[in-house]
Order: structure tokens, then C-alpha cells, then sequence
């Protein structure tokens, strides 16, 4: 619920909760994820018939308690600024948390809602496509068709859901060279190589930088052949040394 309290005696004020689709309404759902803020309510109209409002007046929203608790500190009343098409915050004052309830001061009526501010980055996750080895030392394999991909998570504010991913980024074997973009699935040459990357989300929170050792075996094996006897006779009657590998003998 929405209260709204003029402070001067005899202006009127009414309160109408925005249910169609109008222009203005379109651009403050649109600058609200672009901003990286995340509706903590619906979004409310306010008119009133004096404007400006002579001294002022206080809109206060009154909610229910989150599912979170961690994020309920974090919320605060936003107003839409139809001119600069983006939200603007009333004031940065903390929710009363007793008693459910949020106010701050207004000079000038428009949309308003209960805005949650996005804070934290996602969280990447280096991938494999294809066939992967992990060694004893903790190494992990993979060959020169296998194909990597950048997995990004964004958590939840509480019961609400984040602003979403906006970029992904990587660079291979530079630790100050340029970021490349990551959109589709890429491959590594043959060796050992050392990968950074990271994420950003549309709130503009970065990822603190990951880093992941890849090798890359680009060589088939080799088959071979021991015998305990100095010498291995085989069925056509040829000999072998002891030990034979497919490129040469010892």
C-alpha cells in the first residue's frame, strides 16, 4: 500500500495505481533496468490538484515483510523523472523495519515505486565442451576440438529477481591485454595456457576477475609394447626389443 500525506491543510491528493500501458510507463520500465533497479513494488501514479505542492508533502509506502530479511535495509522510494526519462531517488533513507513501512519527502508528483538497488556482480563458471581429463596434480585436459564457454549465474535480490547479465568477457595468456567478448563457445591451441574472465551485470557490477589453468593435448598417443624377456618374437616371426613404442625402439 501507498500513503500520502500533504502537508497543507485543504490540498487533496489521490492516488491511482498504474494498470494500462502508456508512454510513460513504457520508459520507466525500460530506464529502471537500465539503471539496475529492481521493483520492490508496482508502480504508482500520484496526482494532485495544487502544483507545485505549497511546502512540500511525504509519500510512504507501506509493504510486507521480505522474504529475505538481508535486502530489506536496502530498499528505497524512487520517483520517475519524465524529462530526464530515468529514476531518481527521493531521498536515501532507510525503511522503518518494526513497522513495515518506508517515507520520504516530495516537492513534485509523478510515478513512484519501492526500488531495490542491484549490488552484487554474477558469478562465471569456466566450461567444457567435449572431452576433458583431470589429472592426479589437479590439472584438467582438454584436446584441440574440446571448446570452452563462459557460464554466468546471477543471484536473486531475496525474492526478487536480479537486473540479469549483460557481458561476458575473457582473454587467454595476458594478465594486462584487452578483454574479448564471449558469445559463442572457443577453442585453445595445443599447450598450456592461463585464462582470466569475468562478468558484468546490466546494473553496471563487474566480477572480481577469475582465473582458470587450461592444457590442451594436441598429440595422439602412442601405443606401447614391454616384455619382460630381452626380446618379443611376434607371430610372422619378427623380434622386437623389450620396449617399442610407434616411433622407434629402446
Amino acid at each position: 500500500a501507498v500513503e500520502f500525506y500533504s502537508q497543507v491543510p485543504g490540498v487533496t491528493i489521490s492516488l491511482a495505481e498504474v494498470a494500462v500501458s502508456t508512454t510513460a510507463l513504457a520508459l520507466a520500465t525500460s530506464a529502471a533496468a537500465a539503471q539496475g533497479l529492481v521493483f520492490a513494488s508496482n508502480i504508482y501514479e500520484i496526482l494532485s490538484p495544487v502544483l507545485p505542492l505549497p511546502g512540500g508533502a511525504t509519500v510512504q509506502f507501506r509493504y510486507q515483510d521480505s522474504a529475505d530479511p538481508a535486502f530489506e535495509p536496502l530498499l528505497r522510494i524512487d520517483k520517475f523523472d519524465v524529462g530526464q526519462a530515468k529514476w531518481l531517488l527521493l531521498a536515501d533513507l532507510p525503511p522503518d523495519m518494526a513497522g513495515n513501512t518506508i517515507a520520504a519527502p516530495v516537492q513534485t508528483l509523478s510515478l513512484f515505486a519501492l526500488m531495490l538497488r542491484d549490488t552484487r556482480p554474477p558469478a562465471t563458471a569456466l566450461n567444457f565442451v567435449g572431452r576433458r581429463f583431470a589429472a592426479a596434480d589437479g590439472r584438467v585436459f582438454g584436446s584441440t576440438a574440446t571448446r570452452f564457454e563462459l557460464l554466468a549465474q546471477y543471484p536473486p535480490l531475496g525474492a526478487f529477481p536480479g537486473t540479469g547479465v549483460a557481458s561476458r568477457e575473457y582473454r587467454v595468456d595476458t594478465a594486462t591485454g584487452p578483454f574479448a567478448a564471449f558469445s559463442l563457445p572457443f577453442g585453445l591451441e595445443a599447450g598450456f595456457h592461463a585464462l582470466q574472465y569475468r562478468s558484468t551485470d546490466k546494473a553496471g557490477n563487474i566480477e572480481p576477475l577469475k582465473s582458470a589453468a587450461v592444457a590442451v593435448d594436441g598429440a595422439a598417443p602412442e601405443p606401447e609394447f614391454t616384455s619382460p624377456e630381452p626380446l618379443l618374437t611376434l607371430s610372422n616371426g619378427a623380434a622386437l626389443p623389450s620396449t617399442s613404442t610407434a616411433g622407434g625402439a629402446s
